[in-house]
């Protein structure tokens, strides 16, 4: 069976959160991905059990977004990539007992990668941090680390970081469609017939690793992301009947911005009953 989870944190639960999670559940909404950004957990604790709570009273897993600002772990300094590991294992590790299943983490530099040796340095540390995560977290709680691609930078092609983890022990990727289709409009729409080729191009290179979390938000023709399902160009029955090979467990609809509504979590929940029966319809 495979979970339907929206993300939280801290900029997007202003309403009324019994409300929201009661509308979540009735949506179809089992899981959540609990976004530790600061001040999670520093700060604000009470709120953050208060949202630990409310999930385990509509019976939803729970899985957790590790902390991505100031956290480099791609740096090729081994030093910033060490400090990167305990900030996140500091921020969750009293909360590994509360993981369903996975925690996903973000490969992230700021040096320049087109001069020298500074890519593969980097994809080379980044695996070696990524493995020392694994191994740390797997320690104390049987989890894994998925790797999210994003729309620039080191990670932005998915097969690039498939073989840079190839082989390592709990570890997969996050494959985020949005990011996918931003990098498309802002880079890529003179190198492909459409998204869509664009998309089975990634999913082929990336055969052979596991892809256990899709994240799913839709996207502009500028390449703005995290929309509201239906307020970009994303035909995403079209997305899940191509990455079904796939087989992930976990479908996290990645919400944050509308072009014209408020977004809360009731507002989420309204929005994504069609994406979701796709969902199952090529998924489950």
């Amino acid at each position: 069976m495979i979970d339907i989870g929206i993300p939280i944190w801290m900029g997007n639960i202003g309403e009324d959160l019994a409300t929201g999670f009661e509308n979540l559940r009735k949506h179809g909404v089992n899981m959540i991905e609990l976004s530790i950004d600061y001040p999670w957990p520093f700060k604000e604790y009470q709120k953050l059990e208060q949202v630990i709570q409310l999930a385990r009273q509509n019976n939803m897993h729970i899985n957790i977004h590790a902390p991505w600002r100031d956290i480099i772990l791609a740096s090729p300094y081994e030093e910033i990539g060490e400090a990167s590991i305990n900030v996140i294992l500091k921020s969750i590790t009293n909360l590994l007992d509360k993981v369903h299943s996975y925690i996903v983490v973000h490969p992230l530099t700021m040096q320049r990668l087109d001069i020298s040796d500074n890519r593969r340095e980097a994809i080379q540390r980044f695996r070696q941090n990524i493995d020392l995560l694994a191994k740390k977290l797997n320690d104390r709680h049987e989890v894994v680390v998925v790797v999210e691609n994003l729309a620039g930078g080191i990670g932005a092609e998915p097969g690039d970081l498939a073989s840079a983890l190839d082989g390592l022990d709990h570890v997969g990727l996050c494959l985020d469609i949005g990011h996918l289709a931003s990098r498309y409009k802002r880079f890529l729409t003179n190198y492909y017939e459409d998204f869509y080729t664009y998309l089975k191009d990634v999913v082929e290179s990336i055969s052979g690793i596991d892809v256990p979390v899709i994240h799913i938000h839709d996207v502009d023709e500028h390449g703005r992301e995290h929309l509201l399902i239906g307020e970009g160009f994303i035909d995403f029955k079209r997305v899940f009947k191509t990455i079904s090979g796939l087989r992930p467990r976990n479908i996290v609809f990645e919400v944050f911005r509308s072009k014209n509504l408020r977004v809360n979590l009731s507002t989420i929940a309204k929005n994504i009953g069609d994406a979701i029966s796709w969902a199952k319809i090529y998924l489950a």
